[in-house]
């Protein structure tokens, strides 16, 4: 099954219309009703593309990372309906969502040049998928996104070097915005990629916070394999101390992976589906980024239709 944008919002209609009296009893244990999730996220590679530039052209150490699958400066389809399902979903309607973290190992020497800024189209985007979703549903804030003042933690130059310190870093400064969130409760849902030892960063955050981490969620990058095989397999999704680690490569497939674990629901991965095609547009339909979208888009509409198929056969 290959779905278009249009096929997408066809299928929407027709869950609803066919299904719509199972889909809000099956949200109804939203599991985090009493809790406020912060989604925390990295930048580069995994928000948007690094480009896989280096210093010294190619053969000094990743300035951001390692994608070269997407431009640099392009963004991922489909990640900020994601994150904006994230924080949303369960939430009573007049519930603040808590504004997206950022943890990056752009460096706090260099803020001048490299610091975010809410006029930046990063920024911007966070914010649409907000007031996108409130205008929708009605949950969130049409001013949700990255508090760019308490919000974002820098690295260092030092680990454009020292590459092995940015799971540290991170870390670091996941430490010093845990220390900074005063309502107590809030949980966390982290967002990284496979190149910029983002993996570290979550492992230390299972192993010293596992109550307050409920996933960890890494988008699977690569310099030349992409290229070459056509086609990248993630690593195989495990626990660490408890907390779920998820790899993916395109946002419907984490999508998919949240809703198994109840992180969204049935209307929260159908509309990530459904923004994630239409991010993608423009892009030539025998491009590779298609096939990685048609395949966990197939795998998602599957994971929906047995879901659904199983609350119709409770409800019978």
């Amino acid at each position: 099954l290959v779905l278009s944008a249009a096929e997408t919002s066809q299928f929407t209609t027709v869950t609803h219309k066919r299904l719509g009296h199972l889909v809000r009893p099956v949200l109804s244990g939203n599991h985090h009703s009493r809790e406020k999730i912060q989604l925390i996220t990295d930048i580069d590679d995994t928000v948007k593309s690094s480009g896989g530039v280096r210093l010294f052209w190619k053969f000094g150490p990743a300035l951001g990372g390692v994608d070269t699958q997407y431009s640099r400066g392009e963004f991922y389809p489909g990640v900020f309906q994601f994150a904006a399902e994230i924080v949303n979903f369960g939430n009573p309607p007049n519930m603040q969502p808590a504004p997206v973290a950022v943890l990056t190992a752009r460096a706090r020497e260099l803020l001048a040049v490299l610091a975010l800024r809410p006029g930046q189209a990063i920024c911007q985007e966070f914010r649409l998928a907000g007031e996108r979703l409130y205008n929708a549903t009605g949950l969130g804030s049409p001013c949700w996104g990255i508090d760019c003042e308490r919000s974002v933690l820098y690295g260092s130059v030092a680990e454009w070097f020292l590459q092995s310190r940015k799971g540290w870093r991170k870390f670091d400064n996941f430490l010093k915005l845990r220390a900074m969130n005063a309502d107590p409760r809030t949980r966390y849902v982290f967002v990284g990629d496979t190149g910029e030892h983002d993996v570290e960063c979550g492992r230390s955050m299972a192993c010293g916070y596992r109550e307050e981490v409920r996933a960890c969620f890494f988008h699977v990058v690569s310099e030349h394999e992409w290229l070459i095989k056509g086609k990248v397999e993630p690593p195989a999704d495990r626990t660490v101390n408890g907390v779920p680690f998820f790899y993916f490569r395109t946002y419907v497939g984490a999508a998919r992976k949240a809703f198994r674990i109840g992180l969204i629901g049935v209307d929260e991965l159908i509309r990530v589906i459904r923004q994630a095609h239409e991010d993608l547009r423009d892009v030539p339909r025998d491009d590779l980024k298609w096939a990685d979208l048609r395949a966990d888009s197939d795998l998602a509409v599957a994971a929906l239709g047995l879901h659904l198929a199983a609350a119709r056969a409770d409800a019978a």
